[in-house]
């Protein structure tokens, strides 16, 4: 395949749409992501920004008591969200 045919199944495009949009544009549209993987990015991105507000209280001396037991919840999300990427990944037919 190629990297004109991949890039526009990954954007749910045509190759002639694709090329178009880069023509008139002046940019490739966005890939679309599958809707697993756009909720997976946003429960990402909640968790990067608490995660950073944890590392901004350690860092200034605040260490909350339970800061072990949240740090063992958040690596237990992690690893769930993990593998139903992964799960998904695997049983995807265009990838």
């Amino acid at each position: 395949m190629s990297q004109l045919e991949t890039a526009s199944a990954a954007c749910g495009q045509t190759i002639g749409q694709l090329v178009r949009t880069k023509v008139f544009k002046g940019k490739f549209p966005q890939p679309v992501l599958p809707r697993i993987e756009q909720q997976a990015v946003i429960e990402l991105n909640k968790i990067g920004v608490n995660l950073n507000q944890v590392t901004k209280a350690l860092n200034s001396g605040i260490w909350p008591k339970d800061i072990l037991s949240l740090l063992s919840k958040l690596l237990w999300v992690l690893e769930r969200m993990l593998d139903e990427l992964l799960t998904h990944d695997r049983k995807s037919k265009d990838r």
